[in-house]
């Protein structure tokens, strides 16, 4: 016997009283970015799924295999998946246990955008900032080049510092 209600998830009943439930869901997860070594970070992206009302006597939470299913995924232009897992485990409260479902994709950023827009120039301008003390000390192009080149790290600065997440706990040593 199968039941629909409004059309969202499909459960099944059999005979023997067993009831599987097969969510259809469309989760938005956020997760923790450690963007300490940015643009070349690589992130731990978990998700949880457990029952807090119900005990492992009364909700057996289990996963298909594969558990996790990449093939309708849409690539994305920063990040890529690396690898991925699930894992369930049992964690007591109030002389209950509980089942979770733990799943994790391994996240690593792509560098080439941020290697092509800002560390390429970046380092041309560096080079160029050594290429003024090369000049003779008299000549006014010298100090032309020399504003130039801090004005420059100025723009780029405030570029950087808009393409960063915001946060405090791990700031990035780029």
């Amino acid at each position: 016997m199968y039941l629909w209600e409004d059309g969202a998830s499909l459960v099944a009943v059999q005979h023997d009283g067993y009831v599987r439930w097969e969510p259809i869901i469309n989760l938005g997860v956020s997760c923790k970015v450690d963007i300490s070594k940015y643009p070349f970070d690589r992130n731990i992206c978990p998700l949880i799924i457990s029952s807090w009302m119900h005990d492992m006597n009364s909700v057996n939470l289990t996963f298909g295999e594969p558990a996790i299913i990449l093939d309708y995924m849409i690539s994305n232009g920063e990040f890529q998946v690396k690898s991925h897992g699930v894992d369930t485990s049992l964690y007591p409260s109030f002389n209950l246990h509980y089942i979770q479902c733990s799943f994790y994709l391994r996240l690593s950023r792509r560098p080439a955008y941020v290697i092509m827009t800002l560390l390429t120039p970046v380092s041309l301008m560096a080079a160029l900032g050594g290429v003024s003390f090369l000049m003779p000390p008299g000549e006014p192009e010298r100090l032309t080049m020399s504003i130039t080149v801090v004005l420059s790290f100025t723009v780029f600065l405030g570029i950087i510092d808009g393409g960063l997440p915001g946060t405090s706990e791990n700031i990035s040593l780029l």
